[in-house]
């Protein structure tokens, strides 16, 4: 059976962006149709930067900011009764209209939790569905362990055997496409964090990458139960997420593999994905 998602997990600075890149150009030299879809993006299944809110709600959008109507309507989805608008890329130049919108954010925001979960269902369900009759190979960029079990540690403080059975739904959605997880780790966690604070220097909302996720670490119900102050609060996040991203991983039925990188041999990382893509996809 053909893979038709490739997915890359592990901590900030792991590799994940690069080699998802490298991946996208070995399909594409070797003619296989594919999609990349890195952190951040417009994303066929993760509704990170998504708002929900009812059809009512988004009629009084459109009347406070008629000025955005043509925007509004082509960046929303209808599911089960509720209206999910994506904020994340065109509005961040017009801060009144994304201020306004984040009350309503489905990530980050105390969002009921059944609903969060049903949602997400759905739409990766959605995805699954559309993918599985193309002729294409989706990646993805953190936007399966990485970003959801952030959101149940940081903002809904779920339990390992929670988390757990989050992701066992979840999987369900999408084992029609033969999907294969490729984690990339480095021993250290301290060194990794470290490495990649000081290259992301000059974000684009003008604040250092660690001050931000530190500032957001600290702040959330998790950071605060367990004293997560200040960068040194942020690293310990990120260890205990990564132990999270093991157990959830090793208790799916999805195909993975574990690649180390502890000597950061960039080169030889990227060599070893190239043997584990190429006999995934029969290249």
């Amino acid at each position: 059976m053909k893979t038709k998602l490739i997915m890359f997990e592990g901590i900030p600075g792991s590799g994940k962006s690069t080699m998802a890149h490298k991946t996208a150009l070995i399909l594409n030299k070797n003619r296989i149709p594919n999609n990349l879809y890195r952190e951040g993006c417009l994303h066929p299944a993760n509704l990170d930067g998504y708002v929900v809110m009812s059809p009512e709600e988004l009629e009084a959008l459109i009347q406070r900011f008629p000025q955005h109507t043509e925007r509004i309507r082509s960046h929303h989805i209808c599911m089960d009764g509720f209206m999910l608008v994506q904020r994340q890329k065109d509005y961040r130049a017009d801060s009144q209209i994304f201020r306004f919108l984040e009350q309503y954010a489905i990530w980050d925001s105390g969002l009921d939790f059944e609903l969060f979960a049903k949602l997400h269902r759905k739409r990766w369900s959605a995805f699954s569905q559309n993918a599985a009759v193309k002729d294409e190979t989706s990646i993805f960029e953190c936007a399966f362990l990485q970003d959801h079990i952030t959101e149940l540690m940081l903002f809904y403080e779920k339990s390992e055997s929670e988390i757990i059975e989050y992701f066992k739904a979840l999987e369900e959605t999408i084992l029609l496409l033969n999907p294969f997880l490729i984690y990339l780790q480095q021993d250290c966690v301290d060194e990794t964090i470290g490495r990649i604070s000081r290259q992301r220097i000059h974000e684009p909302d003008g604040r250092p990458w660690a001050e931000r996720v530190a500032e957001m670490v600290s702040e959330s119900p998790y950071g605060k139960a367990n004293a997560l102050v200040g960068y040194a609060g942020m690293v310990e996040f990120f260890k205990r997420r990564k132990d999270m991203d093991l157990k959830v991983l090793n208790s799916l039925k999805i195909r993975h593999i574990f690649i180390d990188n502890d000597d950061y041999d960039w080169k030889r990382m990227q060599g070893r994905v190239f043997s584990v893509v190429e006999e995934v996809m029969g290249i």
